[in-house]
């Protein structure tokens, strides 16, 4: 039961994950040393910081559309070396695939969570409480 809840219950430290993999991936291009292409730089620092910001709009309040555009971010980061030409030498197109991977896994698994909305107890209710019943009304005959 407690694997299943894991996977129902969307946490904050989700959202954590989230903001670190955005300014990792905004430090990229300085962690992997290659800072030398403009485009390359530009777009890692673009990406990187819309993460970082759908990421504090996911903490404050949940919504599916961060959520997606996390998974947008995150597919974009992929296919990033591709596009820039960078993806048959160097580290950073390593660092790029994996948080882009960690991203998108992440959206989704956020995305699954909030997909309905967890039914919580009241907390003015105690397990095993009845319902308030109405109170009996007197039976009146119409004979009378």
């Amino acid at each position: 039961m407690s694997r299943i809840s894991f996977f129902n219950i969307h946490r904050s430290w989700e959202d954590w994950v989230s903001m670190l993999a955005g300014v990792l991936i905004g430090l990229s291009p300085w962690l992997a040393q290659q800072q030398d292409n403009p485009a390359v730089f530009g777009n890692a620092l673009l990406v990187g910081l819309f993460v970082l910001a759908l990421a504090q709009l996911t903490y404050v309040g949940p919504t599916r559309w961060e959520e997606i555009g996390e998974i947008a971010c995150g597919l974009w980061l992929i296919a990033a070396p591709f596009t820039f030409g960078y993806a048959e030498a160097g580290v950073l197109r390593y660092w790029h695939f994996l948080l882009g991977a960690a991203v998108v896994l992440i959206a989704v698994l956020e995305l699954w969570q909030d997909r309905t909305p967890a039914i919580a107890p009241s907390p003015s209710k105690a397990p095993g409480d009845k319902p308030p019943s109405l109170p009996e009304a007197p039976i009146v005959s119409p004979m009378l």
